[in-house]
């Protein structure tokens, strides 16, 4: 079937800031790790160029944000194996955590 424009992750544009990311998967798919940058939003991130590595699912998202890393929890959405990306939504952000995404999301 013919790849169509809206199945591609969207790509990171200037509207979002990137920050590096750590995606550690779950112990039950090997506890694999990826780095990679991402561009982050309101509800999730958007990665490119984590290769091949199978993290399962859920992940866990940590985001190096000024002023520390934020973890989350996020949920794989959507893979697309030509750009080598990932989008994932978060699941959980702790109140703090959240506090601190948006300030950074914000400058």
């Amino acid at each position: 079937m013919a790849e169509r424009p809206t199945d591609r992750i969207p790509a990171q544009t200037a509207k979002r800031p990137s920050y590096p990311v750590l995606l550690r998967g779950s112990s039950s798919h090997g506890g694999h790790e990826a780095e990679a940058t991402g561009a982050v939003h309101d509800d999730g991130v958007d990665v490119e160029g984590v290769g091949d590595v199978e993290l399962g699912r859920f992940v866990w998202v940590d985001i190096g944000i000024p002023g520390g890393d934020v973890r989350a929890l996020g949920e794989v959405v959507r893979r697309d194996p030509l750009q080598l990306a990932l989008e994932i939504r978060f699941k959980h952000l702790f109140p703090d955590a959240r506090r601190r995404l948006y300030t950074a999301l914000a400058r």
